[in-house]
């Protein structure tokens, strides 16, 4: 017997709770299954892949990458209907970020979404980290579907955006 979506979100709110994940974590959880929802999705930059698994729930299918964890499961000559990418533009280096939003334009289908959340403000204890002004995002990635600022505490706050290929 399947369960229903409504039992399956509550679950993997459930979940998240109890492994105490992030507010960041549990707002990206909450705002990402309308654009996901019967889509082939790509999550680039992945990390331990609690947001990649979660996913799985809404998507048709999913697949992902993460430099850093050495973890690919996707093929670079497949469009996907949606790219993630969660936290990881503000640790590109300058030098790579036009490159690295190109590639994730080549991997997304026309017509598809990218969906990025990254934080509002420059985390000075990451000396790698620069801020992300959206004016950058803007002409690269698209049009703005959806935007949507969020504060998790007092001091930290994000932006949830979601652009049309």
């Amino acid at each position: 017997m399947k369960k229903s979506l409504t039992s399956t979100k509550k679950f993997y709110k459930k979940h998240a709770e109890e492994l105490r994940v992030s507010g960041r974590i549990l707002k990206i959880l909450q705002l990402m299954p309308k654009w996901i929802y019967k889509r082939d999705i790509l999550d680039v930059g992945c990390g331990n892949g609690f947001i990649t698994t979660c996913m799985k729930v809404y998507a048709n299918d999913v697949n992902w990458i993460d430099i850093e964890e050495n973890i690919v499961t996707y093929s670079e000559d497949k469009q996907y209907d949606a790219v993630t990418c969660f936290d990881v533009l503000e640790h590109i280096p300058p030098a790579g970020f036009e490159k690295a939003l190109c590639n994730i334009l080549n991997l997304c289908k026309d017509e598809g979404y990218i969906i990025i959340n990254q934080p509002e403000q420059q985390d000075k204890s990451q000396p790698l980290d620069q801020s992300i002004e959206l004016d950058m995002l803007y002409p690269m990635l698209g049009t703005l579907q959806y935007l949507e600022r969020y504060a998790v505490g007092s001091s930290e706050s994000y932006n949830f955006m979601v652009f049309k290929k």
